[in-house]
């Protein structure tokens, strides 16, 4: 049975949505620049990004951090918590859980919730509303009016 998940991810900033990812922090207060509250996390589904070479690559492990507050992700108490994410490079030493400056790119910006519920509340309210639509019978009169003033122009 797999363990339960520490919270869900949404990227609402994207056009279309993005799923929810499940995330599981496998790492956390790791040290990155002046910063040492870093959390790696394994995510499903993996997150999608265009890379360097503009084709899409899927991570299932990458780091987050706090935009706002540097302890929000470890104290979980205001939810949602919006992070950045950073693609990871190469692996991190274990034991001094480092990141160097250089093998950590940042890629996104994501919530973090507590429930699927919450991720998929939050991803309802940023979805885009449909463009305005023009009733069928309007389309001859609309059609007659713009060749009028391609004619005129």
């Amino acid at each position: 049975m797999e363990e339960k998940p520490d919270f869900f991810m949404t990227f609402g900033e994207h056009i279309p949505p993005r799923p929810v990812s499940v995330c599981w922090i496998l790492v956390s207060n790791c040290k990155f620049g002046d910063r040492d509250d870093i959390f790696i996390v394994k995510l499903n589904p993996p997150v999608r990004y265009k890379g360097e070479c503009e084709c899409e690559i899927e991570l299932d492990k990458v780091a987050i951090a706090s935009r706002t507050t540097r302890s929000d992700i470890e104290s979980k108490t205001d939810w949602p918590i919006d992070v950045y994410v950073l693609k990871l490079k190469s692996e991190i030493n274990p034991i001094s859980k480092e990141i160097a400056l250089d093998d950590a790119e940042l890629i996104l910006w994501a919530e973090l919730h507590d429930s699927m519920e919450s991720a998929q509340r939050f991803l309802e309210k940023q979805s885009p509303t449909p463009p305005p639509t023009v009733h069928p019978d309007r389309v001859p009169i609309l059609t007659r009016i713009w060749s009028l003033l391609k004619q005129i122009f």
